[in-house]
């Protein structure tokens, strides 16, 4: 019986935050200061922050539903959105992709790269060097790596209760977009590009000073409460002030879930000094949507209230590994 516990635990299958704890008990991985926040620093004369961000095809889309271009504008998206969250501006990037046999050809790869060396041009980033393979599926990797910013972590230096919780962007778009496609349902192009073309941050809109952030590759839920466990505190959320995409509608009892449980929009969650008296301008949209109830060491978390009642829910964590 031990010995067939043993064969079992060893086949068991983790899940991504299992697989992420365990690299961060690596001896190799005790060095790196900004484990938690998606980039990673390195010390010579300055600092030089990095992020890495994949798209596989068969996990984050299939074939028929990006073109070429959309599959580059989603991948420099996904990354450049780690980095201006965290108040960085990348200067240089890697990119490594392998493509399956028919789309190595120029129908594929030169829209493909068209449309990336516009937004590098557009954002002043230099591509200096990469790897190229084939394989069975597309799959694409690509590097930032800068140096200028004023680094925003996800964990603030410090707070109190009732500095507020602010929201960049809107939610549930991806989602819908995603699993319409996935139906093979008629999608309005407009709808579509939820999924396809998200808005992601450029960079804060000024007079905006954000103390800790997080974009939101992950479920909504999933990001909340990471920023919370970062800060040991009650995050505090009024679902009635989450801004959400076109195609979800404004939140109610019957689509909370729903938007607790999206992914992947690329809005961004943080943290601000000021209870109530924050407001800037900005392209996608910023709003107050909460505030830090208490300071909680002992047991971080996030409450929610809807149309003024308490609200709670069983929203399903995002899982790259699903």
């Amino acid at each position: 019986m031990p010995a067939y516990s043993k064969a079992n635990r060893h086949k068991r299958r983790l899940s991504e935050e299992q697989i992420i704890a365990a690299l961060g008990r690596l001896k190799c991985s005790q060095q790196n200061l900004l484990r938690a926040d998606d980039i990673g620093v390195l010390h010579s004369q300055g600092k030089l922050y990095v992020a890495t961000d994949s798209l596989v095809e068969g996990i984050h889309y299939l074939d028929a539903w990006l073109s070429p271009r959309d599959i580059a504008y989603k991948l420099f998206a996904r990354n450049f959105s780690d980095f201006a969250v965290k108040g960085i501006r990348p200067e240089f990037a890697l990119l490594n992709f392998g493509l399956r046999a028919e789309h190595a050809a120029t129908r594929f790869v030169k829209p493909f790269l068209s449309e990336l060396d516009a937004l590098f041009t557009r954002f002043a980033i230099t591509l200096i060097g990469g790897d190229t393979g084939r394989s069975l599926h597309d799959h694409f990797t690509l590097s930032f790596f800068g140096s200028s910013g004023r680094f925003i972590a996800r964990q603030a230096a410090s707070l109190k209760a009732g500095d507020s919780v602010f929201q960049i962007g809107c939610v549930g778009g991806s989602d819908t977009a995603r699993t319409a496609l996935s139906k093979s349902k008629n999608l309005r192009a407009r709808d579509a590009r939820y999924f396809k073309r998200p808005t992601f941050l450029h960079a804060y809109p000024k007079g905006l000073r954000p103390i800790a952030a997080i974009d939101q590759s992950d479920s909504v839920e999933k990001t909340l409460r990471l920023l919370a466990e970062a800060n040991s505190v009650e995050l505090e959320i009024d679902l009635d002030q989450v801004q959400t995409a076109e195609s979800v509608g404004k939140i109610s009892e019957g689509n909370a879930l729903q938007v607790l449980s999206a992914a992947e929009d690329l809005a961004v969650f943080g943290l601000v000094s000021g209870g109530g008296k924050v407001s800037a301008e900005s392209s996608p949209a910023f709003r107050l949507i909460g505030k830090v109830k208490y300071i909680h060491k002992a047991r971080p978390r996030v409450s929610y209230k809807l149309n003024g009642r308490n609200f709670t829910h069983r929203a399903k964590s995002f899982e790259h590994f699903g």
